[in-house]
């Protein structure tokens, strides 16, 4: 099988410059929808058959954090529920500062995961607001 190698923080970057555009009304909902049910898509379902170092329990954590953070980032554009997007934001918050100050030795860190949740930051901001 062949392998796909996407950068997942480039997909996340335009996916928060899309959902500004959304929200700003520049970009229709249905477009972000589905665009953010393929992203998620490919976070946990895909990206877990796809790679092998997706075995660590963490990454694994990681990656299914991301697929429900930015599918739930769906309910933002047609709900406005502010608690939920902020116990996510803390959720995301917490994961990224223990996976920075984990020991590299014990994982073998990954330097994109933090990054990827600082940028579901974003998206989760704008949910709240």
């Amino acid at each position: 099988m062949k392998r796909i190698i996407l950068n997942e923080n480039l997909i996340l970057s335009l996916m928060v410059l899309l959902y500004f555009f959304t929200i700003e009304s520049v970009i229709p909902t249905y477009v972000t929808t589905f665009l953010l049910l393929i992203i998620s898509f490919y976070f946990f379902p895909f990206k877990l058959f796809q790679n092998n170092d997706s075995n660590s329990k963490i990454l694994l954590f990681s990656n299914i954090l991301i697929a429900l953070t930015l599918t739930i980032s769906i309910l933002g554009l047609y709900v406005k529920q502010k608690y939920l997007f902020e116990i996510f934001s803390i959720v995301n918050f917490v994961f990224m500062v223990y996976y920075a100050l984990k020991s590299p030795k014990d994982l073998g860190l990954k330097k994109s995961v933090p990054i990827s949740h600082f940028l579901l930051l974003f998206i989760l901001s704008m949910a709240t607001f």
